[in-house]
């Protein structure tokens, strides 16, 4: 899962001393890290990745990657990314076991000004404790803003030096600067101060600068208005507007209301002259739903996507969003979209196969993030990174090692793992054809899993996958098993695999 959206009783957790840390170090390591991207994002000479194990980088078009994870980033995990000329900047995250519970700790705000060779850690109160942590950022020039759960919506005007909140009310603000804004009632236990996704909104740049936030309550867009004489923006919003899904408002249809209040991901675009916000929605209370929805007059009405998943399922949980003119591109759960036009009717992107003919995107696993990098689309989610190429797709993934054979992940679960099974990796050293079998623990077969099929020498072998059941389409018990891969040359490859189920 791209982002772990959850609600938990900050009582229970352990009180942690929260302090400000800068610190700049060199650091990084060659190749991808993770196959799970949550963003996507480029600069001028750069495409960025966000994933499970660093923020992942390539200045040579996807031939060449290097990664940063801890030291110089304060974690591996990455919980959000962006970038421009200017910097990059992305939020850091870990998991920390209490009472038996699984529970998300922000580990602060990072950003490099060139291009990775060194990294400042910011840690604002709002991303460094038990759920708070950054879901989203943005940028405007050198403006960074952090949709945080937990922790509300904060920016910096300073490079991170000093962050401020960005509330949806005036009470809010006002709540924010009493003694005991922090105890045990804090104010972001309100859901609209819960925010997962922000977006600057520049198309009045430099006379206006308006940022929108999503949150657990709907969305809030801040408008700040440049001084007349200096040109500079004011340090608190000029004003403030919310919008929501409310079942009782019935001066507009249902079907022209924000589909749902909990929004995790937005996106802005022009065409022509006209702007369209984009919002992936979740339901919060009773009459929203899953939609991916638009506005194109500045959230007083919304129109719903027809995204619909391959089996008729049309609560679509989007993620992200990319643009090239009129043509709209949703990373979702159900796969990748692309529409252009009307958004009455959309296509789901397919046959995310490797020109080499030896490595996929598994066609179930679900996308988080996607761009466009002059005209080409770079889209990530639980199996890696495609690109489109002319003619199909170049696909990247992280391998534990290319040269050695292996089967992954191991231990797997037929009905959960992203493949729904384990993908059988090794690289022929010649042209060859090859045979994957799989055996139990007495060495009895149990699945021919792929015949004679051709492999490339020199060329990493990344689409055969076992999905956990034997010739008679059964699903096998839990235990160890053994691959088996026949290669023409007279090789036989062994190694194991452990089902659980």
């Amino acid at each position: 899962m791209k982002k772990l959206l959850f609600l938990f009783p900050l009582a229970a957790l352990p009180a942690i001393s929260l302090a400000e840390l800068e610190i700049s170090v060199q650091g990084g390591i060659s190749g991808l890290t993770s196959n799970s991207v949550i963003d996507i994002y480029h600069d001028s000479s750069s495409v960025w990745l966000g994933t499970g194990g660093g923020a992942a980088v390539t200045t040579a078009n996807g031939a060449s990657w290097t990664t940063y994870g801890v030291d110089p980033l304060p974690t591996d995990e990455i919980s959000a990314l962006v970038a421009n000329n200017r910097a990059i900047w992305v939020a850091n995250s870990h998991s920390v076991e209490s009472q038996g519970q699984s529970y998300p700790f922000g580990d602060g705000v990072s950003f490099t000004r060139d291009g990775g060779l060194t990294w400042t850690v910011t840690r604002p109160e709002a991303a460094n404790y038990y759920g708070k942590l950054s879901y989203d950022l943005d940028i405007c020039d050198s403006l960074a803003y952090a949709a945080c759960f937990y922790g509300g919506l904060i920016w910096t005007t300073d490079w991170g030096t000093t962050w401020t909140h960005l509330f949806p009310t005036q009470l809010d603000s006002i709540n924010a600067d009493s003694i005991d804004y922090f105890s045990e009632n804090p104010q972001y236990l309100s859901l609209r101060n819960r925010f997962f996704a922000v977006k600057a909104d520049t198309f009045s740049f430099p006379n206006a600068l308006s940022i929108w936030g999503g949150n657990a309550y709907g969305l809030t867009r801040f408008f700040f208005n440049s001084d007349s004489v200096s040109g500079v923006f004011h340090a608190y919003p000029d004003s403030i507007a919310n919008y929501f899904y409310t079942a009782s408002d019935t001066a507009i249809a249902d079907s022209l209301k924000l589909p749902g209040n909990h929004v995790v991901a937005l996106g802005i675009t022009r065409v022509d002259t006209t702007k369209y916000i984009w919002a992936a929605c979740r339901p919060v209370f009773s009459g929203e739903s899953y939609r991916v929805a638009y506005t194109n007059d500045d959230g007083y009405t919304w129109h719903s996507a027809n995204i619909i998943s391959s089996d008729g399922d049309d609560n679509v949980e989007g993620w992200d969003f990319a643009f090239s003119a009129d043509t709209v591109y949703a990373a979702t759960s159900f796969g990748l979209f692309r529409s252009q036009g009307d958004y009455r009717s959309w296509s789901q992107q397919s046959g995310f196969v490797d020109t080499a003919g030896q490595t996929i995107y598994w066609e179930n696993a679900p996308f988080y993030s996607v761009d466009l990098v002059d005209g080409t689309v770079w889209a990530g989610g639980a199996d890696g990174v495609v690109k489109s190429v002319p003619g199909g797709w170049k696909v990247y993934r992280s391998q534990l090692d290319p040269n050695d054979h292996y089967a992954y992940p191991s231990p797997f679960s037929p009905e959960q793992s992203v493949r729904q099974g384990t993908t059988i990796h090794f690289k022929p050293t010649a042209d060859t054809r090859a045979t994957v079998k799989i055996y139990d623990f007495n060495l009895d077969l149990v699945k021919t899993v792929r015949s004679g099929i051709f492999r490339r020498g020199g060329v990493e072998s990344d689409d055969i996958v076992w999905d956990g059941t034997n010739d008679d389409g059964k699903i096998v018990a839990n235990g160890v098993y053994f691959y088996r891969i026949e290669l023409d040359s007279g090789d036989d490859l062994w190694g194991k695999v452990v089902v659980i189920r």
